[in-house]
């Protein structure tokens, strides 16, 4: 994902923003994200590239899910990214934004499942009587 994202010699600060989501869900530090970024704007992070389609579109979607969490929009350059990288795998917008839409509903999905959780769980602690 560094790799990608540093593939023009430019990062701005949605992308760098995006880097930093991803890398606190992985465990990594902001020192660590930015040694990768300095080896990629160099061309030297030594990383494997997706080989199949699937790969492709799970990583790409996990890009696009990072860069969601926030907010649930894309930027414009994040937006060009993701285009970006997707053609250079041989997907067309329509394909990225097909999998820009996946990865909304998964997040919804997600959210109202956790919603429907937390509410369970109050309904039945309301629902268990107290033992004085």
């Amino acid at each position: 994902m560094v790799k990608a994202v540093a593939s023009n010699g430019n990062v701005d600060d949605a992308q760098r923003h995006m880097l930093h989501n991803v890398a606190a869900q992985k465990g990594l530090s902001d020192q660590q994200i930015q040694v990768m970024l300095d080896a990629a704007q160099h061309k030297q992070l030594q990383a494997p590239d997706p080989r199949t389609p699937a790969q492709v579109q799970q990583w790409l979607g996990a890009m696009i899910s990072a860069a969601l969490i926030d907010n649930g929009q894309l930027t414009d350059p994040e937006l060009r990214l993701f285009n970006g990288v997707g053609f250079n795998y041989g997907m067309e917008p329509y394909d990225v934004r097909v999998l820009i839409n996946r990865e909304k509903d998964l997040i919804y999905k997600t959210a109202v499942g956790a919603l429907r959780q937390k509410q369970q769980a109050a309904d039945m602690a309301a629902s268990t009587p107290s033992r004085n």
